[in-house]
């Protein structure tokens, strides 16, 4: 069998194809996997930032639950204060009616700001409705 007769060069592409598809595939799982290829002991490497990014998770997590504990904290220490303020005042007859009372302006100043702004906004909404009328009305004289 010489390299002139037809079934040889056949074979001889077909291999000489089938070598040049498998560099290909090499090449591209190569590209693909490169880190992977490149690096022997990425598994470790793997290992190594799942460990480290549990680390952090954990971190967090920790992190979490000493806020939440700080702020509940916070929250009994402001009530306590809160409750002994109050009783403070309770034992003063007349700290605590200057109390109630500085309390009562202060909410019926926080409502009538609220009505004063409901009150604008109305206001606003009627002139609105009022000119809307009027070209209307105008539109249909005219």
């Amino acid at each position: 069998m010489t390299n002139s007769d037809p079934e040889n060069i056949a074979s001889i592409r077909s291999s000489a194809r089938l070598d040049l598809e498998g560099e290909e595939e090499r090449i591209w799982l190569k590209d693909r996997f490169a880190h992977a290829i490149e690096d022997e002991d990425s598994v470790t490497m793997m290992q190594r930032y799942r460990r480290q990014f549990r680390g952090l998770l954990v971190k967090r997590e920790a992190s979490h639950a000493r806020y939440l504990r700080n702020r509940e904290t916070l929250k009994t220490n402001a009530l306590q204060s809160q409750k002994l303020r109050i009783n403070t005042l309770r034992r003063d007859p007349t700290a605590w009616e200057d109390f109630r009372e500085d309390r009562r302006l202060t909410q019926s100043r926080y409502y009538q700001r609220n009505r004063d702004i409901l009150n604008a906004k109305a206001r606003e909404r009627r002139a609105i409705k009022k000119k809307q009328s009027q070209s209307s009305n105008a539109n249909a004289q005219g």
